[in-house]
This record gives structure tokens, C-alpha cells and sequence, in this order.
């Protein structure tokens, strides 16, 4: 055969670590096809539409290789799965000895030294026609053949505790890898990484299965043997420091570990930390004392809020001292002054009134009361006339919390009604619905100052003469559980 319009311009094969081959030996076309040569004039193969001919070995020795520009040298990827699967398939008998299976042709010569499709399926075959098992390295990357010899594809490779993936190109999967919407990654050997792991500069954190935690994350330290929570971007990397995270304020050390109990901030400021790692806002009761903590989470200290004194350790000041009782309500208060009928005590009451008298009337009352004795202490029960301003009576307390700083002021709950025996007030909005949604408002308002004497009456019985209002028994039970609550 002669050579005609060869390409003189023979280039350096080599591949690098993607996979790109460049060209390395002249060629010429004929009828359409190229025909490469070695530099001594040896045809090597024939590269038609569909395939790469090997003509020493009547085989198939690589598929298509989407060759863009040979005559000019230009870099191809090379896919031997894909391209593989576009040659036909070899037809002949599998022939099984002592040393393992060969492919035997029609034409009695053995499938040897290549790839093959045979049934659909891609095998390779070493320089003696046995077809290949396990690992092999062709072309700088590795292929795994399972044991009846097929080319492992999208397969999950298993043994103990060891874990490799084949890529859907039949390639060993190495570095990181994304796998039905979960990122894991493979060492240089191939095998699935567990646990902590550094790349490129970064901390990640693979579970027991292998997939990169994202979000929250419980991580057992070996230390101590604990399980620590954790919180990790989309990305995988640890978040730190500072973190709102659904409406919670977080702290976060360098592996993005939860910061819980006490930490000090910008080395003056003091934070607390639940156990889920959420900061405390509010009041919060730690060992045995009270704090208060800002909305952004920072201790409060030497200062007054809702009636409380907060030294410099921020604990709040309890004081022991014989404080007056101060009664604000309405009817149910008044009949209840009848009852108790201790004169160490006083009232700002009026039968039928509600938020409206309280605002223009008996908030002036009660200021005329805190003048003389400022630390007293102040029991507010109104409501049962009005539910409806449960927001308005809310907004009124914080206000009293603010101008009487030394007083302590609480709220006791709208106490329960009788609305199946009587079932009248209901028109008069006084159901056991009604009450109910008011206190449950007031409670979430003033955690610390709330005393619940609806659950103690619901618990130990009450009775009323009208449905709404007490017998003297249960004003007895209501009285005593006021001052249980407010020593």
C-alpha cells in the first residue's frame, strides 16, 4: 500500500491527567478513511466513521475518538465507554480453560491485547486472549472488571470497610464526586474518605456512608466520646463565628462546632448558650440564678428590667424585704378584698372596669400608692371584662415595668369560668376559650412575673356563685397561692 497526501507533521503523543491525547503519527486519507502509520511505515490502524481497526489483531482496539481536527494536531477527550458503545458487537464463542475465558471468533482466532463489545457489554482482553478481572490501568487510569469479566460501570465497589466507585465512563473515581445529589470524595487510591478531611485548604466532614454533610450535623469527638453539633455550608465547609441561623443566634468554633454554655465575646461581653447551641435571649434561669440576655444574645448587667436588679455578674438581685401588696383589678379583686380583709393591704379595684378605667383611672391610683411605697409589691388581675384587649393590657404592663423599676409587678391569669353551668357569659365574651387564649398571651409576655392560678384552680377545684365570680373558699385558695408565688 502506498502513502499518498501524508501529513508530514508527526506531533508528540502525550495524555495528560484529563484524559486529553494528542495526535503523535503522520496519517493520509483513503476512500474516505485515515490511515495512521509508525514512523517506520507500518500501517497501525483505520480509523473509520465508527471505529479504530487494529489490523494485526482483527479486533477493535478503541472506538470513535471524536477527533475534531487530527490534520492539525488538536487535543481530543477520550471516552472508552462511550465510544465503545457505538462499535459493533463481536460475534463468536466463549471458551473456558484453566486459566480463565477467552473470546474465540468465527474465524478461530482469539480476541487478544483489547477492548471488545461482545453482547453489549465491554471486556478487555489481555496479550494471551484472556479476558481481564479486578483492576486494570489502561492508559494512566484504572478500570475495574467484575468477575465475569464485564467493564464495571456506575458501580459501587465494596469490600469491608472499603468503598470505590467506577464512573459511569468505567474510570476509577478519584477527588471529589457528585452521586444522586450528595458530594463524596476518593483519596488517590480510590478509596471513599470518611470523616474529617482537608482539601485544597479546606475542612470537610464526610458521614459513615460517605456523603459531605451540609447543614446541621451531629460529629462524635473521640476526646470524649460525645456527640457535638456541628453546622456546615451548601458547600460543605464549616461555618464560623457569629451565625443567625433560623432566627437563633449560634456561635461557631473553626470545625463549625455549636458553642454552648458560657462564652465571652469581644472581651467584654458574656453570652449563653443552650445545649442545641442557640444563644439565650430573655430570662434565663442557669444554676440556680437569674439572667437576662439582649435580643442579640449579650448578658445584661447593672441594670433594672421588669422590676429586677442585675448586679455586675448579672445575676439577678433577689431582695428579701418585706415588700406591701398592691391589688389592681376588677370585680373579682374587689369581692376578694371583702374576704381576705387584711388592712396591710391595698387596692386599685372596680367592679365592671377593664383596660380603659385602668389606663385613666387606676394607673393614677397606683402611682399615688408607689410614691409612698415604691417597692411594693403589685398583683395585676384584670382581663375577665375584656379579652379582646389582651395586647392593649400588654403593651400597658411593659410600660409600668418601665416607670416603676423598683416595684416588683406581676400578672396573675385571668382565673377560670364557669361557662357550661352557666352558659350566658358566653354571649358576654367570657368563655373558657376566651380566657384561655388571653393567658396563654400573658404568659409568653412575662415569663418571669406570671403567676397561674388558672391551672392551680383548674387542679385543686374552684366554685363560682355566677359563674364568674368566687366563692369565699376559692378566693381563700386564689389569695394563698398569690403569696406562695411572690415570696
Amino acid at each position: 500500500m502506498q502513502q499518498s497526501e501524508t501529513d508530514n507533521e508527526a506531533v508528540q503523543r502525550r495524555e495528560n491527567a484529563q484524559g486529553i491525547v494528542w495526535a503523535a503519527v503522520p496519517y493520509r486519507r483513503e476512500n474516505g478513511n485515515m490511515i495512521w502509520w509508525k514512523r517506520t511505515g507500518l500501517m497501525i490502524c483505520l480509523c473509520t466513521a465508527l471505529s479504530f481497526m487494529a489490523p494485526d489483531s482483527s479486533i477493535y482496539a478503541e472506538a470513535a475518538l471524536n477527533i475534531e481536527d487530527v490534520r492539525q494536531a488538536s487535543a481530543y477527550q477520550y471516552d472508552l465507554v462511550s465510544n465503545m458503545r457505538k462499535t459493533p458487537n463481536r460475534v463468536g464463542t466463549w471458551v473456558k480453560s484453566s486459566k480463565g475465558y477467552r473470546f474465540k471468533l468465527k474465524t478461530n482466532q482469539y480476541l487478544k491485547n483489547g477492548w471488545a463489545r461482545i453482547e453489549g457489554r465491554i471486556y478487555c482482553f489481555d496479550a494471551n486472549g484472556y479476558r481481564r478481572v479486578g483492576f486494570y490501568t489502561y492508559r494512566n487510569r484504572k478500570y475495574y472488571f467484575k468477575s465475569n469479566g464485564q467493564l464495571a460501570v456506575n458501580y459501587w465497589l465494596r469490600n469491608g470497610d472499603r468503598t470505590c466507585y467506577l464512573k459511569l465512563d468505567g474510570t476509577l473515581a478519584i477527588g471529589m464526586l457528585r452521586y444522586g445529589g450528595n458530594y463524596y470524595y476518593f483519596n488517590e487510591r480510590g478509596l471513599m474518605v470518611r470523616g474529617w478531611i482537608e482539601i485544597d485548604n479546606k475542612m470537610y466532614y464526610f458521614r459513615e456512608d460517605g456523603t459531605r454533610a451540609s447543614g446541621w450535623e451531629m460529629i462524635t469527638d473521640p476526646s470524649d466520646g460525645k456527640d457535638y453539633r456541628h453546622y456546615f455550608s451548601a458547600a460543605g465547609t464549616p461555618v464560623t463565628g457569629w451565625k443567625m441561623i433560623d432566627g437563633k443566634q449560634y456561635h461557631l468554633t473553626d470545625t463549625g462546632r455549636v458553642t454552648v454554655g458560657w462564652e465571652k465575646v469581644h472581651n467584654n461581653y458574656w453570652c449563653y448558650f443552650e445545649k442545641d447551641g442557640s444563644g439565650a435571649v430573655g430570662w434565663k434561669e442557669i444554676d440556680g440564678s437569674w439572667y437576662c440576655f439582649s435580643n442579640e444574645g449579650i448578658m445584661l448587667v447593672n441594670q433594672w428590667v421588669d422590676g429586677y436588679y442585675l448586679g455586675s455578674d448579672g445575676r439577678r438581685v433577689e431582695d428579701s424585704e418585706e415588700r406591701k401588696y398592691i391589688f389592681c383589678g376588677d370585680s373579682r379583686t374587689v369581692l376578694m378584698s371583702r374576704v381576705i380583709n387584711n388592712p396591710d393591704h391595698l387596692y386599685v379595684a372596680r367592679s365592671g372596669c377593664g383596660y380603659i378605667w385602668f389606663r385613666s383611672t387606676g394607673m393614677g391610683e397606683l402611682q399615688k400608692y408607689l410614691e409612698k411605697d415604691p417597692k411594693a409589691k403589685i398583683i395585676l388581675n384584670l382581663g375577665v371584662n375584656d379579652v379582646s384587649n389582651c395586647e392593649k393590657y400588654i403593651n400597658l404592663y411593659k410600660d409600668l415595668f418601665k416607670m416603676y423599676p423598683m416595684a416588683k409587678i406581676y400578672i396573675m391569669s385571668v382565673n377560670p369560668v364557669d361557662d357550661v353551668n352557666y352558659p350566658d357569659i358566653i354571649e358576654r365574651h367570657k368563655s373558657t376559650a376566651e380566657v384561655e387564649a388571653f393567658n396563654k398571651k400573658m404568659k409568653a409576655a412575662f415569663p418571669t412575673r406570671y403567676i397561674d392560678a388558672y391551672s392551680y384552680l383548674k387542679q385543686i377545684g374552684f366554685g363560682t356563685i355566677d359563674g364568674v365570680h368566687y366563692t369565699d373558699q376559692t378566693y381563700r385558695d386564689i389569695y394563698q397561692y398569690v403569696l406562695s408565688q411572690t415570696k
